[in-house]
C-alpha cells in the first residue's frame, strides 16, 4: 500500500465509473475496536467496516453554495468532494452530506387584521443535494432513507 502525501488529491479512476479522490488529514489506516472497558465489540466492528463502504455519489450544484469543491469533514478527516461528478465516497461522508440540512424560515398570517398572528413557520433543505449512484451493500438503501426521515 502506498502512502501519499495527505495533501496531495488523488484522482482514480474506477473502471470508467466515477472517480476518487483521497482523503485529508488521514494519518493512519485501520481503527480501534476495544470500548472503553477492554471488551471487543463486534458490532462497533461491523458499523465501522459499513461506514467505511465506498458509495458512488453525485453532489449537485446547492441554493447559495457555488464552491465546485465541498469538503465534508467526519472526526478531522476531510473529503473533498467534486460537484456534479460521480465519485466513489466513504459512506461516512454520505451521512455528513445526509445531516448537513439548511433551515429557512418564512412567515404565515394567520388572520390579515392582526399582526401579531404572524406564524414563522420553517423549511428545511440539504445544504448539499446528493444522489446514490451505486451502494454495494443491501442494506445501504434502508440506512440512508432512516437518516433523511429523522426529524430536523
Amino acid at each position: 500500500m502506498s502512502k501519499e502525501p495527505k495533501s496531495q488529491l488523488v484522482n482514480r479512476s474506477h473502471g470508467g465509473e466515477g472517480t476518487e479522490i483521497g482523503e485529508i488529514g488521514k494519518e493512519h489506516e485501520g481503527f480501534e475496536t476495544e470500548n472503553d472497558m477492554g471488551e471487543w465489540s463486534w458490532n462497533a466492528v461491523e458499523l465501522e467496516a459499513f461506514m467505511n463502504e465506498k458509495l458512488l455519489i453525485v453532489v449537485f450544484d446547492g441554493l447559495e453554495e457555488d464552491l465546485p469543491i465541498i469538503g465534508p469533514e467526519v472526526n478531522g478527516i476531510q473529503q473533498p468532494i467534486a460537484r456534479n461528478v460521480p465519485q466513489w465516497v466513504r459512506r461516512k461522508y454520505v451521512e455528513a452530506l445526509a445531516r448537513s440540512i439548511r433551515t429557512g424560515f418564512h412567515q404565515k398570517l394567520r388572520d390579515p387584521s392582526n399582526p401579531a398572528s404572524i406564524m414563522m413557520v420553517p423549511t428545511h433543505r440539504q445544504f448539499y443535494p446528493f444522489t446514490v449512484e451505486r451502494d454495494p451493500n443491501p442494506n445501504g438503501r434502508a440506512w440512508l432513507r432512516e437518516i433523511l426521515a429523522e426529524k430536523v
